[in-house]
C-alpha cells in the first residue's frame, strides 16, 4: 500500500484483513458466552458449529438428541 510516506506490503494487508475476518466470525459465535445468565450450552467446533452433525444425522434427529433431558440449550449451527 503506497502513500503518505509509508509502504506496507500487500501480503501484510491481506493477512491483517484475514485475521480480522476470522476474529469477527469467532466473536459472532462465541461472544454470547460472556453472558452469565445462559442455559446449558454446546457450541460445537469453532466456525463449523454443529453443521457436520446436522448434515450427517438430519436436523430433527440431531435436535432430539441434544435436547434429551434438557429444558433449554444454546447451540450454534447453520451459520
Amino acid at each position: 500500500m503506497r502513500g503518505q510516506g509509508y509502504d506496507i506490503p500487500g501480503w501484510k494487508v491481506a493477512a491483517a484483513a484475514g485475521t480480522a475476518l476470522v476474529a469477527k466470525i469467532l466473536w459472532s459465535q462465541y461472544g454470547i458466552l460472556l453472558n452469565r445468565n445462559l442455559p446449558e450450552r454446546d457450541m460445537g467446533l469453532p466456525v463449523l458449529g454443529h453443521n457436520v452433525s446436522i448434515i450427517r444425522q438430519g436436523l430433527e434427529v440431531w435436535g432430539a438428541g441434544v435436547m434429551k433431558g434438557r429444558k433449554a440449550l444454546l447451540a450454534y449451527y447453520l451459520f
